[in-house]
């Protein structure tokens, strides 16, 4: 063997060495941050990942059945040859998916027809949906949950005034008495969510006089729930736009685990890529000791009673496993329900805690977003209590409906907490 080659052999081996020493020096010189011994960190302060944590995330429906109540209680939106925000919301928000679908279902009592979306808006503005029927509520959701393709991601939303009024008074006495447990019963072994978002319209009489400003009526989508979370925020902001948006209520859906992201920190720096923060100051005289944490929520697919900064705050758990204090400094929104020029909504809540008196070494932040159960706005509690469904400013027989939906589909969210290492490591 040469010199030479012995030489470039020594030097191969040489740089070899010291790579391996280098890569085994940065190991051993690995940054401790989790100082305080929390089971739920790596010595280095990376959270140990649970495979069983579930994100709850909105999807579009692969097809869409549209249905409209048709029955004596709803004539007043469908006057002939008279607006109405009805009419004009409606054919929005229907005229929107046509690329799910292009018919339309018209319930009249127990008969059913059948339209393409022109013929729809024609047969709705020339008065051929007015009727002297009543319907049957649990019958009509029985009908559409048993001919949706729950499986293939097909959904449907019926709009309805949501009045269940059996003909005949004895019958009525008898069915109303029925009525929550008959929708328990008719949900609560289905696979479907449900939400139903009530708007409001204008109501004419017979002669096309308005009598009512604000009459109720309701969008229910049915589907599976990443699909009608989907549709409640289309259907929601296309009301929204026009000003005719109230409240929604939703029934069977389990929202997993929040989705966050950790923003804006104040005497302390983050961890890139997990929920940690490090370098906290227990002396800075600015801060007194104390750091803050920005938690970017997102709230897209959760209620939209989730803006509502009071609901908000009431909906998040904080607590930390040492002797820190936490608090909620501020939350402030960013709700985007048009992002990139479409029906696309983008929201989130940028929720500010307060970390203060924290122990020497750091603790750890635990907290959570409980889920409200069945909130309903103050707007949509006014709608309740009708006594008959002549009363046009309020809903016959909806809170039966909402109870046995309730009693029916429960709502589920995480119960393990999220978990934030605050740590003095500098």
């Amino acid at each position: 063997m040469s010199i030479t080659r012995s030489v470039k052999l020594l030097f191969l081996l040489l740089s070899a060495l010291i790579v391996i020493y280098s890569f085994s020096a940065c190991k051993g010189r690995e940054k401790k941050i989790n100082l305080i011994g929390s089971p739920y960190f790596t010595s280095d302060g990376c959270l140990k990942t649970d495979s069983t944590i579930f994100h709850y995330k909105e999807e579009p429906c692969s097809s869409l059945k549209l249905y409209v109540e048709s029955s004596g209680s709803m004539n007043g939106f469908f006057r002939p040859n008279r607006a109405t925000q009805f009419k004009e919301d409606i054919w929005c928000i229907f005229s929107d998916f046509d690329k799910f679908t292009n018919e339309v279902t018209a319930i009249d009592g127990k008969e059913e027809r059948k339209f393409n979306l022109q013929k729809f808006r024609t047969a709705m503005s020339s008065g051929q949906l007015n009727s002297p029927n009543s319907t049957m509520v649990p019958d009509m959701l029985h009908h559409i949950i048993h001919n949706l393709e729950f499986n293939e991601g097909e959904a449907a939303v019926l709009v309805s005034d949501m009045k269940y009024s059996p003909v005949g008074s004895k019958a009525m006495d008898v069915l109303l008495s029925h009525y929550a447990t008959d929708i328990r019963n008719l949900v609560m072994n289905t696979q479907a969510a449900f939400a139903l978002v009530v708007a409001t319209s204008n109501y004419l009489d017979r002669k096309g006089k308005e009598v009512e400003a604000k009459s109720p009526y309701y969008y229910l989508i049915i589907g599976k729930p990443q699909q009608v979370t989907w549709l409640r925020n289309c259907i929601s902001t296309l009301l929204n736009d026009k000003g005719h948006y109230v409240d929604a209520v939703e029934f069977g859906f389990d929202y997993g685990a929040p989705i966050y992201e950790l923003g804006k920190v104040t005497n302390g720096k983050k961890k890139k890529n997990e929920p940690t923060i490090y370098r906290v100051d227990r002396k800075s005289k600015s801060l007194k000791g104390a750091c803050t944490i920005d938690i970017e929520l997102d709230i897209t697919a959760y209620p939209w009673c989730m803006e509502n900064e009071e609901v908000l705050r009431k909906a998040i758990e904080l607590k930390t496993t040492a002797r820190s204090e936490v608090s909620i400094e501020s939350v402030e929104y960013e709700i985007d329900n048009h992002a990139d020029q479409s029906l696309k909504r983008h929201a989130k809540a940028i929720i500010r805690v307060l970390i203060s008196k924290l122990p020497n070494k750091g603790d750890v932040l635990e907290w959570n977003v409980v889920v409200p159960k069945g909130i309903v706005s103050t707007t949509f509690q006014s709608f309740m209590g009708a006594t008959s469904e002549q009363i046009l400013n309020q809903s016959f027989s909806i809170e039966n409906f909402i109870n046995g939906m309730s009693a029916g589909k429960a709502n589920y969210y995480s119960k393990t907490p999220n978990r934030i290492l605050i740590s003095t490591a500098k």
